[in-house]
């Protein structure tokens, strides 16, 4: 990418590049800067081919006299489906900081794990087919509407094995299979995207006058996507845009809240689920007003939900940003 004169890259974000709310960026008009969205971070791999790519973040710096700083929503998706779902025993679990699939593989797999520690489990069982590793994919695979056959194959797996999971996931669970089901009878028009009455296939929501009705999925904040697909093609799709447009607002949210709060932040960058923002670093010591402006941000369930950021901060670059506490 060619930076500026003054050393900086500067990409030209599309507001309607993504259907989820999530920004995406490219070059801008003079053609310099370009794709900031999927700068390299060290930890990724190209399985094909055996490829290890470089921390490229690395090579962005805070400026002279400022700490650079990268705020992350933590978990986003999987909070934003159990207050779908409204699951009292997972919305529990996030608000206590439980580590969510050690719970999950203790909680579906209770003989096999009764014996381990959460060492064996956690780390002894997080390889490639390990209980651990399993129940993540499934129970993620499974609240978007992966089928016992589909997600069989994708972990290589027993179809049968899979159907079990499912089964004691949706007993222990029942909420996620009603949330399923609600979309459903939204997509086919059986209820109201926005209050979710029975409209029986009203264009016009006769309780909330929502419109239009059918093909049309909306999240909390109030925002919706009609979709023109026929309506067996969606079931997946519409159930994945729920949370993950919910990050994106909730991330968006985030850093209008950063500007009106605290002043003294420079936003350098969104990407998708996190802020890349610098401060002066006689700042640094004000993490606390950063995290206050943050969590203002409340995703508006019955049950308001405060999706928590974690906070990584360097003044060195964007790649050498380490965890803190906050």
């Amino acid at each position: 990418m060619e930076s500026d004169d003054d050393s900086r890259l500067r990409s030209s974000y599309k507001l309607t590049g993504t259907d989820t709310f999530r920004l995406a960026s490219s070059e801008n008009a003079f053609g310099r800067g370009g794709n900031l969205q999927n700068i390299p971070s060290g930890k990724e791999t190209a399985i094909e081919v055996n490829f290890k790519f470089p921390n490229v973040r690395e090579q962005f710096e805070p400026d002279v006299g400022y700490e650079l700083a990268e705020f992350d929503l933590s978990g986003a998706d999987a909070q934003t489906v159990a207050w779908e779902a409204d699951d009292a025993d997972l919305k529990d679990a996030f608000r206590r900081g439980l580590k969510l699939h050690l719970k999950n593989a203790r909680d579906v797999y209770p003989d096999k794990t009764r014996d381990m520690s959460d060492k064996d489990i956690t780390e002894g069982q997080a390889h490639e087919g390990g209980i651990y590793s399993n129940v993540k994919k499934l129970a993620h695979g499974t609240n978007f509407g992966g089928t016992p056959k589909g997600l069989a194959e994708r972990i290589r797996i027993s179809v049968r094995d899979a159907e079990e999971f499912q089964e004691r996931w949706f007993y222990l669970h029942p909420g996620i299979r009603d949330w399923h089901n609600r979309t459903n009878q939204i997509l086919q028009g059986i209820k109201c995207w926005r209050c979710y009455e029975f409209i029986h296939g009203e264009p016009i929501c006769p309780h909330c006058q929502a419109f239009p009705q059918g093909r049309t999925i909306g999240n909390k904040f109030g925002y919706r996507i009609i979709y023109f697909n026929r309506v067996h093609e969606l079931f997946n799709e519409s159930l994945a845009w729920v949370p993950q447009s919910t990050t994106a607002i909730n991330c968006n949210k985030g850093a209008l809240a950063l500007i009106d709060r605290v002043p003294w932040v420079e936003l350098l960058m969104q990407v998708h689920d996190s802020l890349i923002v610098q401060y002066p670093i006689k700042y640094s010591d004000r993490l606390g007003d950063i995290k206050d402006a943050l969590h203002s941000v409340k995703v508006p369930y019955a049950d308001p939900l405060t999706i928590p950021w974690d906070a990584k901060v360097s003044r060195v670059s964007w790649g050498k940003c380490e965890k803190v506490k906050w």
